[in-house]
């Protein structure tokens, strides 16, 4: 089984030699690593092209400054594993945790669609981490829609589907329903991602244990400069309804379940 690393690079070279040697460190055989430099106006280009020079198991992609939504759908084209991750180059993971979790999805005789995994939320200022906000999942073990489907607002509220970064992706899958990133969103597009993948999919494997550790930006005013951004607010709600609603055809005793997700999206 082989696995892919797609890793968009926009401006953030000095962190991808130590999350490359994380990723190496989890000793798999069969795996590649697809860096995706996303028009960087820094030297990250040239920090990418170094790193996968000589090495048959990276690859660097160059593409104009498109967003990280269109670096992942890039890297999916072009990535050949069974399964694929979208990872951050900023950010860490537990290496010998993850490996873990690759081989109980080798091991495992039941097709998984997708693996859910736990992941914290680093926090930093001036280089240094003052908070650390874990999220667990509240499932364990294979589940398939029967058993998922009605813990749909705890996967939600525990932030499960916030992010496509805590989870890993069976490629065939992906590609056979057309399941890419909306490239025109550029805040919540990884839960309308994760909730239209999850219309589709069967099996889920969900792991409580953290794994990744996502670094949340020392600028606080990005999200206010994303969300300005946003001329309709009530279009972001409609691109994401559209994708939950699909859920609610997969069972009609869990269309509440939706139903308060999209509620408590409203308050926020």
């Amino acid at each position: 089984m082989k696995f892919s690393f797609i890793i968009p690079v926009y401006n953030c070279g000095q962190y991808l030699n130590k999350f490359i040697c994380e990723i190496e460190s989890v000793n798999l055989h069969n795996y590649e690593i697809i860096l995706v430099d996303d028009g960087s106006t820094d030297d990250s280009g040239n920090i990418c092209d170094e790193i996968a020079k000589g090495n048959g198991k990276i690859c660097c992609i160059h593409q104009k400054n498109q967003g990280v939504s269109s670096a992942r759908n890039h890297g999916l084209r072009t990535a050949t594993g069974d399964y694929v991750f979208f990872f951050d180059a900023d950010d860490d993971i537990e290496p010998e945790k993850l490996y873990e979790l690759l081989r109980k999805i080798e091991k495992e005789k039941t097709i998984i669609d997708i693996a859910i995994f736990g992941m914290a939320f680093d926090y930093y200022y001036k280089g240094k981490m003052y908070r650390r906000d874990e999220m667990i999942t509240p499932l364990q073990g294979i589940q398939d829609e029967k058993g998922w489907l009605h813990r749909l607002e705890a996967l939600f509220h525990s932030n499960s589907l916030s992010s496509a970064c805590n989870k890993v992706f069976r490629r065939e899958f992906l590609i056979e329903h057309g399941l890419y990133l909306s490239e025109d969103m550029f805040i919540y597009e990884d839960l309308e991602y994760s909730l239209r993948c999850m219309s589709f999919c069967n099996n889920i494997l969900f792991e409580p244990e953290v794994i990744y550790y996502y670094r949340q930006s020392e600028d606080e005013g990005n999200a206010g400069r994303r969300l300005i951004r946003l001329e309709h607010i009530s279009d972001l709600v409609v691109r994401i309804e559209k994708a939950a609603n699909e859920l609610k055809t997969r069972s009609k005793e869990e269309a509440q379940e939706v139903t308060n997700i999209l509620l408590s999206l409203y308050l926020i």
